[in-house]
């Protein structure tokens, strides 16, 4: 539910080197298969030796209970990121900036679908902003987080990204 998220952190700071993911799931029956009961996710990517972001999901029943949030931890600043605020931090603690907006999700998917619209309409001046290599480096993340989750080891993204260089020819047409 947090493609969105994984997204926009692709585009920031590109493809991490390892993602380490641990997820909970309170569903009674064992038989349900988790990647439709996972109910928190916690995702850590590793960006060489001085940026780590983590990212918590949660999901609960009623829309004010789910959320994510974002921590970037860098070298000098830590980032910190929910849905309706912005804050930068010193590593001491000290609080840099702070701001707070509103997030309206319908307007965020009515942007979405304008400027898609617009990049058919119009794809000179309105260019499509992720093609189909950007999505492959999204789902490598993704994927990544999901195969953490099972063995609880860090994985590397750029290995699953190396099998859309040998796989089906279908990944090349959409790359």
């Amino acid at each position: 539910d947090s493609y969105d998220i994984i997204d926009t952190l692709v585009q920031a700071f590109g493809v991490p080197e390892q993602v380490y993911s641990l997820v909970t799931s309170t569903a009674a029956d064992r038989q349900q298969r988790h990647a439709l009961t996972e109910d928190t996710a916690v995702v850590t990517m590793k960006y060489g030796s001085d940026l780590c972001v983590n990212l918590v999901a949660m999901r609960a029943t009623g829309p004010e209970l789910t959320t994510e949030s974002i921590n970037c931890f860098g070298k000098d600043k830590v980032l910190m990121l929910e849905r309706e605020s912005l804050t930068i931090e010193s590593r001491e603690g000290e609080t840099i900036s702070k701001d707070n907006f509103e997030y309206d999700e319908r307007t965020a998917f009515e942007k979405t679908l304008e400027d898609f619209a617009l990049s058919v309409i119009e794809p000179e001046e309105n260019p499509l902003r992720c093609g189909g290599r950007e999505q492959l480096q999204n789902m490598a993340v993704i994927e990544a987080a999901y195969l953490s989750s099972r063995t609880s080891m860090p994985e590397q993204p750029r290995r699953i990204l190396a099998l859309e260089d040998t796989g089906p020819t279908l990944f090349k047409t959409i790359g």
